[in-house]
């Protein structure tokens, strides 16, 4: 074996390297595990405690100091599916974005145009594509630019501008909409108090939000969904705010310790402290604390420094100041500290940020401040680690409205001054314009702040240095490119609200999660146990290379993905499951090639040799093609189904990298020590010894049973048809749990006396749950549609008791989202065929065999949809044709095209040594010789399916009975379709 050292050294780093990143799991597990002993000794929420812990340094490496935020990010993430949760996939509307670029206007014209390109529009083609082909009919020729320009406006897009440029600044302005929503979406998250949230752009005005957790799913729809309020407000200046606190300070040292003293008065030594000094009592160990945060925030009310104090004395006697770090800078002259410009009154860690918010929401805190005082955080950290937030002291002005409403704001983009300077260019409408100069004179000569407030948070507070008088203003502060271009956007949102909808979402309760958690668990134990059972029966001692393999390749593919970042879903544990089978084949394909060289007399070392040479062509080729499949379920899919294909892919590397060197290397080294094992046991010895079956004498016969079999399937398909899944044709499902003994027909019967739209009700496991399934108000774009269907199922299952929390789960995919599902679908397995096909026509260079490759996946995908028409609504449980369903075919794509691989690659074999020989025994003789590693290799992943399948949970029922059973077909369509088709396609153009 060549290069064998450079391999060990490498297989000793990768190990250390997964050693590593598996080590963040424990350290997050272990604090979490803390944070749930607090829950239950304080009764208070568990995330609490996670919060306020999130930017302390838990874990030591090496020197190098991670938080706990840190080690979330590097540990393995589990899936909404294992957790529970709520995901949530928001849509910007294009739409409207473009009506109010044009300000609403009332031309007939262009609302024909916009009317005609929504109606055409489904959320898959690009918006602003379809308006302009609908412009060019209803308004050929007209120019576009003066419905969307303005004076503010006349360098950016003059009057005269071309339609391609107008339709270019929309497809920019429109950009900037999504980003802007992504931007607000971000910030709203920190609303739910969720541990790990996930925001991430789509693409096509998309963007997904995965909450974990989340207990209010109602709530979340409401901040999601709602528009962002943009305004501009007066402030105090930072010293004038701290006097103010100074006095709050006092108010609320006096009524804890009035409290404390009552406690004591009662003899109460063991009452838990009030929601005021919740965060008092953290059960953080102090070592674990920031000694930065805790050094900084010991101040007292002169806001210096105290060091004779303790944190805990510190925060006893001044509880809002010790929590605030003053916003200070060095005065160059004096080398003292002082005050910094602005409003900005100082920084507050984020653990601390409720506690204080508790302190000033007290009747007596209010009573003594200003009552134009309003208290505001930021509306972004003021460091990468989330630590800190800077609170600002706003000045409300008449009837506690703000200066400026920030629809007044016309324009605004990054700009460049003569210095180089980065800054942003903002204009206003007359009327702003008009408002803005009698704000702006009052605030120049005391050089106040202007804070720019969005949802109630400061997104920006710049001191003001002179009187603006024709509304164009010039915001600058040392910022960056990103930071330029995030404030001038951020500016439109008063103009361009960017209005978001929710056009697909999924809540999976926490029992729900757990259940699927345990069932996947333990369907990979079983399957690992049976795998390594089955294994050693059948190759005795010669199988402990390929468990060892087997180990060392799960052990790879978790530390890799948690690497990669990837979630692990329901479908990514059934991905882990198979593949431990398909990692098996790696080593099936070279043990049985050992065993057919120790059989021709080859003495052991030369049959390991041998056998690892010649088997590794086929085990390439049925690995990319399997590759394939799984490229293009990522690229296509989406959630759990994006979530299997990474596992299948990830899996695909590290199986090559341990079955074919691991397991040599542990191979040669029981060589050296003089060890020989067979690859035999006397359950296996003779199987498939001299197999000489005429399989291709009688392919006609297999021929007419697949035509049969398949016509019967197409029939059912055109008279019965599918189940089709939520994500094929839109609508909600809900998991329900139900009491007594009920039936789907009764159910439904119920649900149907109040809702009549395509109700379906299955059962969904054992224990008396049922998936209900409706089209009721799908199209609606009510924002409070979800809730006003949810109160409307439970009306009509009052009969049977449920309620809310009965409610395991429940999903929403929107008609946009199901057509794109549905086409992207068909798209894939297309692909998929296609991409195979010229596969295989490149690497055996000939075009039988890449046609007899596509017809036998052609006819899996038949087979496969044939018993899925045919037994759903009878077998006991689920068979949607769904995203997961597509999933599963794209697999079986795959591995079956491994086996038919490993066929052609014999032939190919045989036919170079006996090129002269009857074609049809060849291919014959190559089946035969390759019979029984085909059935092994099936059979292991058959096993695990199985196990799967009776273990992994109701959720993956139907997804793993579609790969079980088109296994299964694939490995008999290998044999009895795949090659026999080559022959007859080849005697076909020998004829002519």
């Amino acid at each position: 074996m060549k290069n064998k050292g450079f391999i060990q050294t490498f297989t000793v780093l990768l190990i250390l390297a997964c050693i590593y990143q598996l080590s963040f799991t424990f350290k997050t597990r272990g604090v979490e595990k803390d944070a749930q002993e607090w829950a239950a000794a304080t009764g208070q929420d568990a995330n609490k405690y996670l919060d306020s812990i999130g930017p302390m340094p838990i874990y030591n490496f090496l020197g190098i100091k991670y938080t706990y935020l840190e080690c979330k990010d590097k540990e393995i993430s589990l899936g909404l599916d294992l957790k529970g949760g709520m995901n949530v996939t928001m849509e910007v509307s294009v739409p409207d974005i473009v009506k109010s670029l044009a300000n609403n206007t009332k031309d007939p014209k262009f609302n024909q145009a916009i009317d005609n390109a929504v109606s055409k529009f489904n959320g898959e083609q690009d918006f602003i594509e379809l308006f302009k082909a609908e412009w060019d009919k209803v308004a050929p020729g007209k120019n576009l630019a003066p419905l969307f320009t303005n004076k503010d406006l006349k360098e950016e897009l003059p009057y005269d501008s071309p339609n391609d440029k107008v339709y270019s600044w929309l497809v920019e302005q429109s950009k900037q909409a999504v980003s802007r929503a992504y931007q607000i979406i971000n910030q709203r998250i920190d609303q739910f108090g969720v541990v790990q949230p996930n925001v991430q752009e789509l693409g096509n005005g998309r963007i997904l939000v995965e909450l974990p957790g989340v207990k209010d799913p109602k709530r979340v729809r409401n901040i999601l969904q709602s528009s962002a309020k943009l305004e501009f407000w007066n402030t105090y200046a930072n010293y004038d705010s701290y006097k103010f606190l100074e006095a709050a300070n006092t108010v609320v040292k006096n009524k804890l310790a009035l409290e404390e003293a009552e406690k004591e008065d009662k003899g109460d030594s063991t009452t838990k402290g009030t929601t005021l000094t919740a965060t008092e009592d953290t059960g953080i160990d102090s070592t674990k604390k920031d000694s930065a945060a805790n050094t900084l925030s010991a101040l007292n009310q002169s806001g210096k420094a105290d060091s004779t104090k303790t944190p805990e004395q510190l925060k006893k006697e001044n509880p809002i100041l010790s929590l605030i770090i003053p916003n200070t800078v060095e005065d160059p002259e004096t080398k003292q500290q002082r005050w910094a410009d602005g409003a900005g009154i100082g920084f507050v860690p984020t653990r601390e940020m409720e506690t204080l918010q508790a302190y000033f929401d007290l009747p007596e805190v209010k009573k003594i401040l200003p009552p134009n005082l309003l208290l505001r955080w930021s509306f972004k950290p003021t460091d990468e680690n989330r630590a800190f937030f800077m609170l600002y002291g706003i000045k409300a002005g008449r009837d506690g409205l703000p200066a400026l409403p920030g629809d007044v704001v016309t324009s605004a983009r990054k700009s460049v001054n003569p210095n180089g300077e980065i800054g942003v260019s903002m204009s206003m409408s007359p009327e702003g314009a008009s408002d803005w100069r009698r704000i702006t004179a009052q605030a120049a000569p005391t050089h106040d702040a202007i804070a720019i407030m969005l949802d109630d948070k400061i997104y920006s507070a710049p001191t003001v240095n002179n009187e603006i008088s024709n509304g164009m203003s010039e915001i600058s502060g040392g910022f960056n490119d990103r930071e330029a271009d995030d404030l001038a956007n951020i500016l439109k949102a008063g103009k361009l609200p960017a209005p978001t909808r929710i056009v697909e979402e999924s809540v999976v309760g926490p029992t729900l999660g757990e259940t699927a958690r345990k069932a996947g668990i333990l369907s990979l134990i079983l399957g690992f146990l049976a795998v390594i059972i089955f294994v050693i029966l059948y190759y005795g001692r010669g199988g402990m290379y390929a468990i060892l393999a087997l180990l060392l390749n799960l052990f790879f593919l978790v530390a890799i993905m948690a690497g990669y970042g990837a979630a692990l879903t329901l479908p990514g544990l059934a991905g882990l499951v198979l593949t431990m089978g398909m990692a098996i084949d790696t080593n099936v394909l070279i043990n049985e090639r050992i065993k057919e060289e120790l059989a021709h007399g080859k003495n052991y070392s030369n049959a390991v040799s041998i056998g690892y040479k010649q088997a590794f062509s086929a085990i390439i080729d049925s690995n990319i093609t399997t590759l394939i499949g799984g490229l293009i379920m990522a690229y296509f899919g989406s959630g759990p189904v994006k979530g299997f294909a990474v596992v299948l892919i990830i899996g695909i590397f590290t199986s090559l990298f341990t079955g074919i060197l691991i397991s040599r290397i542990i191979n040669e080294f029981d060589m050296r020590r003089g060890r020989e094992v067979t690859f035999t046991t006397s359950l296996s010895k003779n199987l498939f010894k001299n197999a000489n079956y005429n399989l291709v004498g009688k392919r006609k016969t297999f021929y007419i049973i697949s035509s049969i079999f398949i016509f019967i399937g197409v029939i059912s398909m055109v008279s019965r048809g599918f189940s089709t899944g939520v994500d094929f044709k839109g609508g909600w499902t809900y998991t329900i749990q139900f009491d007594g003994d009920l039936n789907s027909n009764e159910i439904r019967e119920e649900i149907n006396k109040v809702i009549t739209e395509n109700v379906e009700v299955k059962t969904y496991g054992t224990d008396n749950q049922f998936r209900i399934t409706t089209a009721y108000k799908i199209d609606d774009q009510n924002p409070e549609v979800s809730e006003e269907v949810e109160a409307t199922l439970l009306k009509s299952l009052s009969k049977f008791n449920v309620k809310k929390e009965d409610i395991l789960s429940s999903s929403k995919i929107g008609p946009t989202i199901a057509a794109d599902v549905r086409q992207e679908s068909s798209i894939a397995v297309i692909l998929a065929v296609i991409g195979i096909f010229f596969y295989i026509v490149i690497r055996f260079r000939k075009v039988s065999y890449g046609m007899g490759g596509a017809i036998a996946l052609i006819h899996d995908v038949l087979a496969v949809l044939t018993l899925y028409t045919l037994f759903w609504g009878i077998l006991p449980f689920p068979m949607d044709i769904d995203q997961a369903f597509i999933g599963a075919i794209l697999t079986v794509l795959g591995y079956s095209i491994n086996d038919t691989v490993v066929v052609f690659d014999r032939i190919r074999e045989f036919l170079g040594i006996n090129k002269f020989d009857d074609q049809k025994e060849v291919v014959n003789n190559a089946i035969n010789q390759t019979l029984s590693r085909t059935v092994i290799t099936a059979t292991s992943s058959i096993i695990t399916l199985l196990v799967l399948f009776l273990f992994g949970g109701e959720g993956l029922k139907g997804f793993t009975f579609a790969l079980l059973t088109g296994i299964i077909i694939g490995t008999y369509s290998s044999i009895f379709v795949a090659s026999p088709v080559v022959i007859d396609l080849d005697k076909k153009k020998n004829k002519k």
